[in-house]
C-alpha cells in the first residue's frame, strides 16, 4: 500500500499504525513530498523521501516495482474505520474479471459532453446513518458500482494490471490518467465497491458505519484549487470524446440520452 505524505506526519503516522492493525497487512511504502521534513519509520517497508512532487510517475513505477500480487494507494488524509477494510477489499479485487480493473471507494461516471464536474460522484458513507440513493443501492455486501473513474484517494488492483503503464509520464491528475489508461476507452470499466459501505449490519443503514474516514482538514487542498476543477474537467471530457460511439453511457437525467454499454465485469 503506497501512502502519499505532504506535511502531515501525525496523520501518516496513525495511518500507519492504523493499517498494521488489519488482519490482512499490507507491504507499506512512504512517499514523502515534505522536502522540509525527514520521513523515518521502522514499520514501514519502503521510504522515499522525495525533493519534487513528481505526482503520477511515482505511483506507477512503485506498483510496477512491488513484489505482492496486490497494489493500492491511499491518501494521508483517510484511515481505515475497523481492522477489516483491506481484508474486505482484497476479496472483492480477487473477483474482478480483469487485472487493469480498480476497486476504489470513491468514483465518477463521466458522461458524453459533461464536465466531470457534472458527472455522476459515488463515494463511501461519511457516518452513522447518512446513505444516499447511491450508497443504498450497494448495500448488499458484495454489490459494487460500476465507475468510470476511481479517485485516488483509494486505489486497490492487481500488480500485474499495472504492467502497460508508463513510468515516464508525469501527469499531474495520477487517478485520472490511471483510471483511463487501464480502461482502454471501456467505459463503466472500475468499480466502487460495496464492501466500504459497511460489514455485518449493512442492511440497516442506522448502523453503517463508516469504514474510511476523513481526518479533520485545516489546510488546502487540491481539490480546492479552481485551476485542478479546470483541469479534471479537460482532462475526463477528452477521454469521454475519444471512446468508441457504442461505448457511450446515457446522459444525465436532464439530457438526451444515449445508449448504454458498460464494460464486462
Amino acid at each position: 500500500m503506497c501512502l502519499c505524505n505532504f506535511a502531515r506526519r501525525e496523520q501518516l503516522d496513525d495511518v500507519i499504525t492504523r493499517l498494521l492493525r488489519q488482519t490482512c497487512k499490507p507491504r507499506i511504502i512512504v512517499w514523502n513530498n515534505d522536502t522540509n521534513h525527514v520521513f523515518k519509520d521502522s514499520r514501514v517497508d519502503w521510504v522515499i523521501n522525495s525533493s519534487e512532487n513528481v505526482h503520477t510517475r511515482h505511483i506507477v513505477y512503485l506498483w510496477q516495482e512491488a513484489s505482492t500480487e496486490f497494489v493500492g494507494r491511499m491518501d494521508d488524509d483517510l484511515y481505515p474505520g475497523d481492522d477489516f477494510v483491506l481484508e474486505d477489499a482484497l476479496k472483492v479485487t480477487k473477483e474482478l474479471q480483469h487485472p487493469e480493473q480498480i476497486l476504489g471507494a470513491f468514483g465518477v461516471r463521466l458522461y458524453l459532453n459533461e464536465s466531470y464536474e457534472r458527472g455522476h460522484h459515488i463515494s463511501v458513507p461519511k457516518g452513522h446513518g447518512q446513505l444516499n440513493e447511491d450508497q443504498t443501492e450497494v448495500l448488499e455486501y458484495w454489490n459494487h458500482l460500476s465507475v468510470d473513474l476511481v479517485k485516488g484517494r483509494f486505489m486497490l488492483m492487481r500488480q500485474l494490471g499495472t504492467r502497460n503503464l508508463r513510468v515516464g509520464f508525469r501527469h499531474y491528475h495520477s487517478d485520472l490518467y490511471v483510471s483511463t489508461a487501464l480502461a482502454e476507452r471501456r467505459r463503466l470499466f472500475h468499480f466502487v465497491g460495496g464492501c466500504f459501505f459497511g460489514r455485518e449490519d449493512v442492511k440497516n443503514p442506522e448502523a453503517c458505519r463508516p469504514r474510511l474516514v476523513d481526518y479533520p482538514m485545516d489546510d488546502f487542498g487540491y481539490c480546492a484549487d479552481p485551476l485542478h476543477a479546470e483541469q479534471r474537467n479537460a482532462l475526463a471530457t477528452k477521454w469521454v470524446s475519444q471512446c468508441f460511439p457504442d461505448q457511450r453511457v446515457k446522459a444525465r437525467p436532464d439530457t438526451e440520452e444515449t445508449d448504454e454499454a458498460p464494460a464486462d465485469s
